[in-house]
């Protein structure tokens, strides 16, 4: 053995892996130079290699899980952060990865929305475990090649989801409320109701057992981006329970439109505030902005099912020029958004931004996406603005789209 390898080995490898790990903090140029020095740094290498993945398509994620099989065995990915933007693979499948395609016979079609998603599910199954953060962005196709999450991520603390099932929704939600429901109470086997009410689990008294059956339970940070007619935010926050715990601290949603009035509501139980309600019945009742006792108290929301949940942002779109009819229902759904983001001042520690967005502004998610999670790993602040400013400048100036004058 060369002695200036013997010098390297007096030091602990668990040493050396951090040097490597903090030499991958400028994109991975320095580690990776390092570990093309000698032997002795690619081996060390291995044990610290793939903690932040980013896959832009299909093939790279296969070319990923066939390069992992000659991995030494006691060297396996401790993967921590993820993000991932499947397409519809239709080339060569590796012998290696047959089975991902159900192993087909020669000659045989292959599904590609299944391949794709068997794909995806076999890097949950590396890597959920150990991910902090992930990042799922939809394809341009119509199939999402995406499915219910099977696994449990117990250290996932940040997910960004783009058209993602997610879970299926419970049988009775907190959504289905009778016609003039005004919100007075959490109806009993609601998946919102508190662990303390009369319609929530019975023995929940602990955050250990509030955290029972969860399959996120340290999700702290959640955005949802919905662009699919044929999906709703009413699914998505019925499912909340099942997805997330009492650490949630953040909630966005990003793409609410007219027909998302019934979220205003779903959000204020979720949120344990008074439902909000629309101008026409606050005129009726004599209610206004500034007027009553109670319109500037402080509002207790100790029965929350989210008691942690303190910063909420809002995306609507406003419905196209030739789209005039949910114009209505538009300004319905704006006024209780709006209403809410009022009532929520009055929790202490609590903000809610809601963001309105012209239909002519063109939406770039997967970029956005993919950028405010390499954001959030660094420190950053990612989606999380707090005011109508931070996010334009996100954003940038307002293009006009083709056929529409300034």
């Amino acid at each position: 053995m060369h002695p200036a390898v013997r010098r390297l080995e007096r030091i602990p490898p668990e040493i050396w892996q951090e040097i490597i790990a903090f030499a991958c903090t400028d994109g991975g140029a320095t580690g990776r130079s390092i570990a093309l020095t000698c032997r002795f740094f690619r081996e060390q290498s291995l044990h610290v290699r793939f903690t932040s993945l980013s896959f832009k398509n299909t093939t790279r994620l296969l070319v990923f899980l066939v390069s992992l099989r000659v991995q030494p065995k006691d060297c396996k990915p401790r993967i921590q952060h993820v993000a991932l933007e499947p397409s519809l693979y239709t080339g060569h499948i590796p012998r290696a990865l047959r089975h991902l395609a159900g192993n087909p016979q020669p000659g045989q079609e292959v599904d590609p929305v299944d391949l794709c998603a068997n794909a995806v599910e076999a890097l949950f199954s590396l890597a959920a475990r150990q991910l902090r953060t992930l990042c799922l962005v939809a394809n341009a196709s119509s199939a999402v090649p995406f499915r219910y999450f099977v696994h449990a991520f117990p250290k996932l603390e940040e997910l960004s989801a783009w058209n993602h099932p997610l879970c299926p929704p419970p049988a009775t939600g907190a959504h289905e409320y009778p016609p003039g429901h005004a919100h007075a109470h959490t109806l009993p086997g609601s998946p919102f109701a508190s662990p303390g009410s009369p319609g929530g689990a019975r023995g929940m008294d602990t955050d250990d057992r509030q955290e029972a059956g969860v399959l996120l339970p340290a999700m702290k940070r959640f955005h949802y981006v919905l662009t699919e007619p044929g999906m709703s935010f009413k699914n998505v926050l019925a499912s909340l329970p099942a997805l997330a715990s009492h650490k949630l601290t953040h909630l966005r949603l990003s793409g609410l439109t007219s027909a998302d009035e019934d979220v205003p509501r779903i959000l204020a139980d979720i949120l344990g505030v008074p439902a909000p309600m629309p101008l026409r019945e606050r005129v009726r009742l004599g209610i206004t902005g500034s007027s009553g006792p109670q319109s500037h108290s402080p509002l207790d929301t100790s029965g929350a099912r989210f008691p942690n949940l303190r910063h909420v942002v809002l995306y609507a779109i406003q419905p196209g020029r030739d789209d005039m009819q949910s114009f209505p229902r538009w300004a319905t759904l704006l006024g209780l958004l709006r209403e809410l983001e009022r009532t929520c001042k009055r929790v202490v520690g609590m903000r809610m931004v809601v963001l309105e967005r012209s239909w002519m502004r063109k939406s770039r998610w997967a970029t956005r996406l993919k950028d405010d999670w390499l954001q959030r790993m660094e420190g950053g602040r990612g989606c999380w603005v707090e005011s109508e400013v931070e996010e334009s400048i996100i954003e940038g100036p307002l293009e006009a789209p083709k056929g529409v004058e300034w």
